[in-house]
């Protein structure tokens, strides 16, 4: 059996801080904060939110990202964010994402270790910064260079350094860091045990995604028929929702239904009577005109007041049987 040969591989760590988030009962949250100056926005992961039990604002965000790749968020939620390490706070308004990125894979220390200076230590943004775990909150360019200060103060490995910032000193810059695989393996291999799911709860096809598409052909539509009247008055087509050909049967039901007013309104001569006006009136004033293949459940309604009021509802709504 053959042993992959160790590959020298370049970790850059990613700028990360732990910092308290205010939830909507006044408590501070810890999460951990990776500061990214090529994002226009702030993001929270879904779980992270939820935690927070914050008010959120509805939105459609689209978010494009590297290789054309593109996803939206559909709410914001403003929080209060203060630093673990200095005396500093700010609010900040996110967007929500199922998840911001994957978790962060841990690093061995170097054989001398990270070498960081005494009295630096304790004051570390992300004490864990070579540890394994998940980012939920993300701080884009619109509060990076606030929360940057001037020192910065190298490391004995790699490139390492330590990057001053409102939050505490942040460990930037990379190393040399030995792994069994080299990434092209990795990756490979990972995609090949996967399945792209399009209709899990964050795909293309959830039913979050679904609602907001059809939002939006529902604004489309509006902007594309409508139109105003020699009245003022707005008017514009009724939208067709696709598969509208995929009814289901809806006879026996329909017969089900008509066999039960017949059955009522044969004990109830009165009520039969007005069944039978109301219906020829419906029909007179051009509501309604026989059709074939088509059947729609109805029942009749009595109203309290006035005395002798009836009518007939028609159940548009009922679920139909593919």
């Amino acid at each position: 059996m053959s042993v992959p040969k160790p590959t020298e591989l370049a970790h850059v760590f990613l700028a990360t801080a732990i910092v308290s988030i205010r939830n909507n009962f006044g408590v501070y949250r810890k999460c951990r904060a990776v500061l990214d100056s090529g994002s226009q926005v702030n993001f929270f992961s879904k779980g992270f939110a939820k935690l927070l039990q914050l008010p959120s604002k509805r939105t459609i965000m689209p978010i494009g990202g590297i290789g054309a790749s593109t996803t939206q968020s559909t709410s914001t939620i403003d929080a209060h964010m203060k630093s673990c390490i200095k005396n500093f706070g700010v609010n900040i308004s996110c967007y929500i994402l199922p998840v911001i990125v994957e978790e962060l894979p841990s690093v061995t220390p170097p054989k001398k270790g990270w070498q960081i200076p005494e009295g630096y230590a304790s004051l570390l943004a992300d004490p864990s910064f070579c540890q394994a775990g998940p980012i939920d909150l993300l701080l884009g360019c619109g509060i990076f260079f606030d929360l940057m200060e001037a020192q910065r103060t190298p490391l004995a490995s790699g490139t390492l350094c330590l990057q001053a910032s409102k939050l505490g000193w942040l460990v930037t810059g990379g190393i040399q860091s030995t792994c069994l695989l080299s990434i092209g393996e990795s990756l490979e291999d990972r995609w090949g045990g996967q399945e792209f799911v399009e209709d899990n709860d964050y795909g293309r096809l959830s039913k979050a995604n679904r609602r907001c598409t059809e939002e939006q052909e529902a604004a489309t539509h509006f902007q594309e028929t409508m139109k105003r009247d020699e009245e003022g008055r707005f008017v514009l087509r009724l939208p067709i929702k696709h598969g509208i050909s995929n009814l289901g049967k809806t006879l026996d039901m329909a017969t089900a239904r008509f066999m039960s007013v017949e059955r009522r309104l044969q004990r109830d001569e009165s009520l039969r009577d007005a069944y039978v006006a109301f219906m020829k009136e419906y029909e007179a004033n051009g509501h309604m005109e026989e059709v074939d293949n088509i059947s729609t459940p109805n029942h009749t309604v009595l109203f309290a007041t006035p005395p002798g009021s009836e009518g007939v509802q028609f159940d548009y709504q009922v679920e139909s049987r593919i």
